[in-house]
């Protein structure tokens, strides 16, 4: 069963050590989200169809809940004694059905695919000769490519902060760095979709995070830029 390399210097050098600090900062989000996107507020009415259905994951994370169960009555269910895990695949599932909503997800995605399109396959296997992976750190774990399912969170997370209308309630830069976090380890310790092949690694997640920011938190920051820390060593994983 291939797992993550603990020598990957993406990986130690993007990972927060404070488990504890981002899965609060995980959870935060995931109330914002869930408050957007249920209930009676004029956001939540064209979002009814799109969670009334089974998310690509959710039979994973969510194991036999999943069964009987569409995203919005996992969303319901869910509350912050969830784990890192299982909150990290339920907000990938509900980006992935919402994140064409954000006015401005085809330019996002049509600029993702001109920088990092080259970068995989449609097999959904890495390019090992494009420039992006041949400039890599050497000992950087590389798998699917970078991460699209990455972008489309990132551009779900800004359709829902659209629809918040207090400042002080949206999404932070820092919660949405801690999601990342998360991704990184959903993907980390997916033992079946790794053996699957069907994952992505640290650095192919933070390509795409990094892009957003240059896009958007660079050019009009919601608070002053985040510095991924430089962790030297290996970040300690939570357990499940």
């Amino acid at each position: 069963m291939p797992k993550p390399s603990e020598n990957d210097p993406i990986r130690l050098a993007v990972l927060d050590t404070n488990w504890t600090k981002v899965q609060e900062d995980i959870n935060s989000a995931m109330k914002k989200v869930k408050n957007a996107l249920t209930g009676t507020k004029p956001m939540a009415k064209p979002l009814a169809d799109r969670l009334k259905k089974s998310g690509r994951d959710q039979w994973y994370y969510a194991g036999i809940f999943s069964i009987l169960n569409n995203l919005d009555d996992l969303l319901a269910w869910w509350d912050d004694k969830c784990s890192v895990w299982y909150t990290s695949g339920l907000l990938l599932d509900i980006g992935l059905k919402i994140g064409d909503l954000n006015p401005g997800y085809e330019a996002a995605m049509k600029k993702f695919n001109e920088v990092f399109g080259d970068t995989r396959r449609p097999d959904k296997t890495i390019v090992l000769e494009s420039k992006f992976v041949k400039e890599l750190i050497p000992g950087t774990e590389v798998q699917a490519g970078v991460s699209g399912s990455t972008t489309v969170l990132l551009q779900a997370l800004r359709y829902v902060n659209s629809g918040i209308v207090n400042e002080k309630d949206k999404i932070t830069p820092k919660e949405i760095e801690a999601i990342m976090n998360g991704l990184i380890f959903y993907w980390d310790t997916s033992s079946l979709k790794r053996f699957l092949k069907q994952f992505h690694t640290a650095v192919e997640v933070w390509a795409a995070y990094t892009l957003y920011l240059e896009e958007y938190e660079h050019k009009k920051p919601l608070s002053p830029p985040l510095t991924p820390p430089l962790i030297p060593q290996v970040p300690p994983i939570p357990k499940l």
